[in-house]
């Protein structure tokens, strides 16, 4: 054990102390104090990301027990063979379910036809995007 000088008040303290005696300046010698640092860092960033990521899973879990979602997730993914699959069946005898995919599919259409109506998107732009819908009937 040897002892140093304080890089902030100039006072002697060991080089194995975390700190100095005098004003609390942390050891920049000292390991120990570091490796502390460093754990109190890490834990809460782990903490957080393990947090997210079960938010996420559970958001993800959640959206996928629906099976309307699930359907409209599979149609929007252009998983058109497993959607229709999906919705013989799961879906076609649930009347909530096939309600909820008719008003979302119909808000999107209009959307489309909407965006036309506006100019925002060109004829061919609206009938691509009408045919997807077409394609599933």
């Amino acid at each position: 054990m040897a002892l140093i000088n304080c890089p902030e008040c100039g006072k002697e303290m060991s080089d194995s102390a975390a700190a100095c005696p005098n004003c609390g300046c942390p050891n920049p010698n000292n390991k120990k104090a570091k490796k502390k640092i460093d754990k109190k860092i890490i834990v809460p960033v782990c903490l957080v990301v393990v947090a997210i990521i079960c938010v996420i899973s559970l958001v993800g879990i959640i959206l996928n027990l629906n099976p309307a979602n699930r359907y409209l997730s599979l149609f929007n993914a252009r998983k058109y063979d497993e959607a229709s699959e999906f919705y013989v069946e799961k879906i076609k005898d649930n009347a909530e379910s096939v309600e909820k995919i008719e008003e979302k599919q119909k808000s999107e259409i209009d959307l489309i036809y909407n965006e036309f109506e506006q100019g925002k998107i060109e004829y061919k732009d609206a009938l691509d995007g009408l045919s997807v819908y077409k394609k599933a009937m």
